[in-house]
């Protein structure tokens, strides 16, 4: 896990991926946003959510992006 933040927190401060809003699922009230990342062991999809009126971070989810639903 201090793994994934410390690649996590890079990614962040070098801006080193590709936001896409997600309008399907985005309301008039929630943003939601995927990317994918390259870390060591393969790639991963984050989709995160956050409030329109203050900017916060709702929720954050990790996938392995090998693994299909």
């Amino acid at each position: 896990m201090q793994e994934t933040l410390t690649l996590l927190t890079r990614a962040g401060i070098q801006s080193g991926y590709e936001v896409q809003e997600l309008a399907d699922q985005s309301d008039d009230k929630i943003s939601v946003y995927r990317f994918a990342m390259s870390f060591p062991h393969g790639l991963y999809d984050i989709t995160y959510k956050e409030s329109k009126t203050d900017g916060k971070l709702l929720s954050v989810e990790v996938k392995d992006a090998s693994i299909q639903p």
